[in-house]
């Protein structure tokens, strides 16, 4: 149920920011954000928990600096440094022998051929980009000022993206599959 909350939580924090910023202080806007990604983290059963507990230190202390500097307005970077941590931990992985998705892959138990390493990597890469891209947009939104369309984007636009993406790999996974098992 908490996790459910959490993810939930997660999920509409740009509504959340922009139903709230003109009804609620910034403080209890980015100690929300902040308690959220403190629990979603500590829930993680992922090997990397290290990793992922320091990118929440990060993304914590960067959400108590811009509320303490920047007021409400500056609550609306929680997007750009998400997806700023998000493209980091993708990237860099594509530097170390196993990549991101690949160390997801084998911590969920599936079994990784090496068959499977260049697509893995590749896809590492191509959710790599997408973060890059997202950072910009996020970024953007941010600085052009207009809280409709960083609403537009972060609550809506972002994911719809990420969808694409998450299809469209699919649907390529189905035909790469495909080729796999006619060639073997």
């Amino acid at each position: 149920m908490i996790r459910l909350l959490i993810i939930a939580v997660a999920l509409l924090y740009p509504f959340i920011i922009y139903f709230g910023i003109e009804h609620v202080s910034p403080g209890l806007l980015a100690g929300l954000l902040a308690a959220v990604v403190l629990m979603r983290v500590s829930m993680s059963k992922l090997a990397l928990f290290h990793k992922c507990l320091a990118v929440a230190a990060v993304v914590v202390i960067l959400i108590l600096h811009w509320w303490l500097k920047g007021g409400a307005d500056s609550l609306r970077y929680y997007p750009v440094a998400l997806n700023g941590v998000l493209l980091i931990t993708f990237g860099l992985s594509l530097f170390k022998e196993q990549s991101l998705i690949e160390a997801i892959a084998r911590n969920r138990g599936m079994d990784v051929g090496s068959h499977n390493l260049r697509y893995l990597r590749v896809l590492t890469a191509v959710w790599t980009g997408f973060f890059a891209l997202s950072v910009l947009i996020s970024f953007f939104t941010v600085i052009h000022g207009d809280l409709d369309i960083w609403l537009l984007y972060n609550g809506l636009g972002s994911y719809l993206l990420m969808g694409v993406l998450i299809v469209g790999e699919i649907i390529f996974r189905h035909f790469y599959k495909q080729r796999l098992n006619r060639s073997a």
